[in-house]
Parts: structure tokens; C-alpha cells; sequence
């Protein structure tokens, strides 16, 4: 019984134990559940993530508040590090595993960081909060705190 109480504790982090990436999906921005400070939500959004060999690949796209194309496309190693830039505004990236169903994402411009990304996938795997913060992809200021649902 009282093994019962630990498998329990764990029993969320098996599937990213046994190679299931709780980030893997299509996720849509939810504007009714996502709260932003600064800067304006987007129109849509969605997160494109692909589990491809020990990498992530991440394609965000959408359209912004005044009708404009918000696109990002990159690959990063699931478990953290430097990524490799295939289209978007920033010219470099990094990420950081935190734990399971936690990254943090710094965008960067000529070495700088200048927009991080901190994301957390729900245990239920439904939705994503992800905390924003810097300049978005149009140079505009941001702060913001955006959910996005698993399609």
C-alpha cells in the first residue's frame, strides 16, 4: 500500500519517460483564457511541434492583431540546448528542459536574447501556458500569458 502513493506520484511522468513528449501537437492560442499585458493577442496562433529524432521541431504561425503574418520555424534538441533557425524574424534560438512538461525558450537577435517563452504543458496534457516576454517577432513589446489548447 504504501508503494501505492509513490507509482501515484509518478505515474504523470511516465509517458515522457517512455519517449512521449507532452509538448508534441497542434496547439491553438485560446484569446478568451489568455491575458496580455502588453502588446496585442494575436488574431490566431498555433504551435506546430514535431518530435523528429532527439529534436523538436517547432513551427508557430499565425495572424496578428492588425492582419499581419506571424510566422517562426525551428528545430531544437527536446532535452535543451542551441536550435537551428529555418525562418523567422530571430536569428538565433535556445532552449531549456525544465522537467517534463516544462521548457523555456530564448529568442535571440546579433547574440542577444531578445523574447523568452516559458511553457508549461498541463499533467492532463490539454493545454499549454506559456509566459511571454520581450520583443515578438513584429519588434513590438510584449508581455503576456497565453494558453493554447491541444488540437
Amino acid at each position: 500500500m504504501r508503494y501505492l502513493g509513490r507509482f501515484l506520484a509518478i505515474l504523470p511522468f511516465t509517458g515522457f519517460l517512455f519517449g512521449a513528449d507532452p509538448f508534441v501537437g497542434v496547439w491553438k492560442l485560446d484569446n478568451a483564457k489568455s491575458l496580455f499585458r502588453q502588446g496585442s493577442s494575436p488574431k490566431d496562433q498555433a504551435l506546430i511541434i514535431t518530435a523528429r529524432g532527439g529534436a523538436l521541431d517547432v513551427t508557430v504561425k499565425g495572424t496578428s492583431a492588425d492582419g499581419g503574418r506571424l510566422f517562426c520555424h525551428y528545430v531544437a534538441p527536446a532535452a535543451g540546448g542551441p536550435g537551428k533557425i529555418i525562418e523567422s524574424s530571430y536569428d538565433g534560438i535556445s532552449t531549456q528542459r525544465i522537467g517534463p512538461f516544462r521548457r523555456a525558450v530564448s529568442y535571440m537577435k546579433n547574440g542577444k536574447v531578445v523574447f523568452s517563452a516559458r511553457s508549461q504543458v498541463a499533467l492532463d496534457e490539454a493545454t499549454i501556458t506559456v509566459i511571454l516576454n520581450g520583443t515578438d517577432m513584429q519588434g513590438r513589446s510584449i508581455d503576456a500569458i497565453a494558453v493554447y489548447f491541444k488540437q
